[in-house]
This record gives C-alpha cells, structure tokens and sequence, in this order.
C-alpha cells in the first residue's frame, strides 16, 4: 500500500482486493489505528457486512473498542434490514396476489437471490420494477397494508408536476409505512439506450425466490448485474455507493455459469447501451485483484467493442479512484459536458424555480437543497483544483451520464 493512502482507499483495498492487497491494507489500517473510522466509513458507504465478512474470512485481529463497534453497528443494521425486507417482502406479495406483476432489484432483490440473509446486506429500502400501466392499481393495494405514497403535496398533483419535469429522469414513487419501511417504485429508468431498460420483459423473467418465508420475485441475475452497473454510473461512481456495487457484481462473479450466462449479460448490456458501465465496474475490480476473473472478463469486453469504449471505461475507472482521495463536485462535472439541451433545461428550470412557488418547493421532493453558499463554495474549490487531467476525467464523466439527465445528445 501506499504510504499517504487515504482511509476510503484502505477501506476500498480491504474490500475489494485480492487477499495479498486485503491483508497489506489491514496491517495500515492497524498501524494507523483506523479501524474504528474504518468501521464507521463501511458503515456510510452501506458495506458494513461485507466488513465483517472480510475481517472474518482472513482473520484480522482488531482491537476491543474496534470489535465491540461492529458488533453493536451490526447488530442495528442487520435489526433494520430485517425489518425492512419482511415489511417490503409482504409488500411484493400484496401487489402479487392482486394481480399486479412487480419484481425487487437492488437491495432487497439482491437478499432474495444471491446474499440470502439480511444480516449479509445492509438495506435502507426496497427498489421495485412496475409496469407504468399498473402504477394507478397498485397505489390502493399498497394502502391496505400501510405504505402510502411519500409526497408532500397530493399524489396526483405530484404526478402531474412530474410530467413538467425540465430534466426527466428516472420514474418512481416513494411509499413509506409507519415503521419507516420504504418501496422505492419505479416504472422507467433511462439508460444511454434511448429505449432505457424493457420493463415489462426485465418482469416478465424474474426469478421467484422465498424470503422470510414469503414468496418475492427478483429480477433475473443478468439484469441484476446491469443494475448494478447502471446504478454505479448515474451515482457518479461515488464510493459512498459505488463501492456497495463493486461489492455485489463481485458477488455476482463468483456464482458465474452458475447462475447467470457471460453471454447473456454481454447481449443484454449492449441492447441497453450500457457495455461502457459493465466494462468500468470490470475495470475496477479487475485493478483491485488482478487474478479474479473480471481481468478475463474485461479484457473479452475490450476485445469486442470499439476503441474508445474501453479508453471511456478506463477514465471512468480513474473517477473512481480519484473520489477516494478528495471530493468531485457535481456541478463542474456538468459543466464540462454542457450541451445545448441541457443549458437550455438549467436555465428553464431556474426560471421556473423563480416563477413557479409549486415547481420550486417540490422539485427536489425527497431531497435536501444544499444552501447557496455552500454550494457556491464547493464549486469554487472544485474549480480551483481544474487541472487538464481531472477536466478530461470529469468530461468523460459527464458525457457518459448526460442520458441519465434525460440529454442525447451527442
């Protein structure tokens, strides 16, 4: 390991590595007395049990404060994730028995067909795929058994203003029960084919699974693993997510041609337009253990695509590993892939924000907004930090998610 290695980059090592690489960033992490901050980092980036895990698996001695916070922080996810996929599971099974076909990816489809146990994958919510004609339908299904959609104003005003959206991203409702249970519902997501991923047919194959001795469709694992892949690259590659993600299509890895065909999630990947993401999450792993089979993998995907698109995946590779040494902000990434249609949306949606109370107080619904000045702030400092290597990264990071921003052009 590097001697100035920052805490995400052991941490990253220590999950992702081969065990040589896992071990060398272990002996730091207890020589620099971080396992407790190491702990807690898992911990944000929702990687906690997979910390454990490892720490089991080679051994690793930590001190007694260090092992007494992982017991007591694992002992509280694992309590929420179990709560949380029995009240959700129950959910699936409603929307099932009234005829209405759904099926969990994500977190809680990931439990149900590769990690099997709450306890092996932390969970803050359940994502659900629905065909757009069932959305209606399921809305009072979901009501009988307590989950109800998590809107501030009425659902169908909500609906409305989400067709007025100057940026239209992915579709999907938040429902919430009393127990802060959460189905994240979604009946679109984009990817770079204009096409975005085919719903009804991701539905139509997957797989059911019994979970908490209740019966929940999961989607297929080829079309985990591009959710996998689609959901590192619309977060950015952030390691408080990406590095959750690695985790999975690691998982996913070492149960190849036993669960799931190389040939299928190849086809499927190039009909979604998401070949480029594959190959930077193969990229990836493949840097961080180059034994394991995503060097293989990654190398066949280079092999049969064009130039460029392995020069792209690479890059995106770099925006990773950059983000565990020091922040990127999301502004100036923006910025350096402008396109005519997105000025033109950022200024529309600006003017609506003046215009338009509605439009301003529910745009960002479920969110935060970051006060002005602190924003202004963290672009600036981005800014200053510019040089020509990190423009070419944040370029080829803006090109490649402008699709998610509802943007195609080229």
């Amino acid at each position: 390991m590097k001697n100035n290695s920052t805490p995400s980059e052991l941490l990253a090592a220590f999950l992702l590595g081969g065990d040589a690489r896992a071990h060398a960033a272990a002996s730091e992490i207890t020589k620099q007395r971080l396992w407790d901050n190491e702990i807690r980092l898992a911990l944000n980036w929702r990687a906690l049990p997979q910390l454990r895990s490892r720490i089991a698996s080679l051994e690793v001695v930590l001190d007694s404060d260090a092992r007494k916070t992982l017991a007591d922080l694992s002992a509280s996810t694992t309590a929420q994730s179990a709560l949380i996929a029995h009240a959700t599971a129950s959910a699936l099974a409603a929307l099932e028995d009234a005829g209405i076909r759904v099926a969990a990816f994500k977190g809680l489809g990931m439990i149900a067909s590769l990690y099997q146990r709450p306890s092996e994958r932390m969970l803050s919510d359940a994502d659900v795929l629905i065909e757009a004609r069932s959305f209606r339908a399921a809305v009072p299904v979901l009501a009988r058994i307590g989950f109800f959609p998590d809107v501030s104003i009425p659902l169908d005003e909500w609906l409305d203003l989400l067709e007025q959206r100057v940026y239209p991203v992915h579709d999907f409702l938040d429902f919430a029960d009393a127990s802060g249970s959460r189905i994240d519902l979604h009946w679109r997501l984009r990817t770079p084919s204009p096409s975005g991923f085919p719903i009804a047919e991701i539905i139509g194959r997957a797989e059911s699974r019994i979970f908490s001795g209740i019966g929940v469709r999961a989607v297929a694992p080829e079309d985990a693993i591009l959710f996998t892949t689609h959901h590192l690259l619309r977060d950015k590659l952030a390691p408080r997510s990406a590095v959750k993600d690695l985790l999975d299509l690691k998982a996913w890895l070492d149960v190849r041609d036993r669960r799931w065909k190389w040939d299928v999630l190849l086809r499927r990947a190039r009909s979604t337009g998401l070949t480029t993401s594959l190959l930077a999450a193969l990229e990836i792993l493949s840097r961080y253990d180059p034994e394991a089979d995503a060097r293989a993998l990654a190398v066949e995907v280079t092999g049969a695509s064009a130039a460029d698109v392995g020069k792209t995946a690479e890059r995106l590779a770099d925006v990773f590993d950059l983000q565990l040494r020091e922040p990127m902000n999301d502004v100036v990434v923006g910025l350096t892939a402008m396109t005519p249609s997105l000025a033109r949306r950022f200024i529309v949606s600006r003017l609506r924000s003046i215009t338009d109370p509605t439009y301003k107080a529910h745009k960002f619904a479920g969110e935060s907004a970051m006060p002005l000045g602190v924003a202004a702030r963290d672009v600036w400092r981005d800014l200053l930090r510019l040089t020509p290597r990190r423009l070419a990264l944040y370029r080829t990071l803006g090109t490649e998610t402008r699709s998610y921003l509802g943007d195609e052009s080229g």
